[in-house]
């Protein structure tokens, strides 16, 4: 870590006589204020490292909701947004069931998880419309 060095001005009086010997300037102490910048550059580009990592932690610990209605049990493909892209497949999809109309409800099973689409599939239950709310968190990382 860099210890910051007081410089001192050389001072001599009317006679010559030197009041104050300054610091000088050598190799040992040019070479200190090379270490410093060089230590400022490197904690500036850790501070931008840890921002840019906490800002995809954050953006991977986000929920996503997709609202996708359904009208019967056959695999249907939903589109991830271009605003909630994801960088991996290795997201989770959590099917809330919001809206049903029917007398069965079915349980749902999502597959084929790509970073631009998914599948989900209603399974059993009897129904003529139903909306899922589809939670996506992950991904990003």
């Amino acid at each position: 870590m860099f210890i910051r060095n007081f410089w001192l001005d050389h001072i001599e009086n009317a006679q010559g006589e030197v009041i104050q010997m300054g610091t000088p300037v050598n190799q040992q102490n040019l070479n200190r204020i090379e270490l410093g910048v060089f230590e400022a550059h490197v904690a500036n580009d850790l501070n931008s490292i840890i921002a840019r990592l906490n800002k995809d932690e954050a953006a991977n610990n986000a929920q996503v909701i997709i609202e996708q209605e359904l009208t019967n049990n056959d695999l249907t493909t939903v589109a991830i947004p271009a605003t909630a892209a994801r960088n991996a497949a290795t997201y989770t999809v959590t099917p809330v069931l919001a809206a049903f109309t029917g007398t069965a409800a079915p349980v749902f099973v999502v597959s084929a998880l790509t970073t631009g689409s998914f599948k989900v599939q209603a399974v059993g239950g009897t129904f003529t419309a139903l909306t899922l709310k589809l939670i996506l968190q992950g991904g990003i990382l």
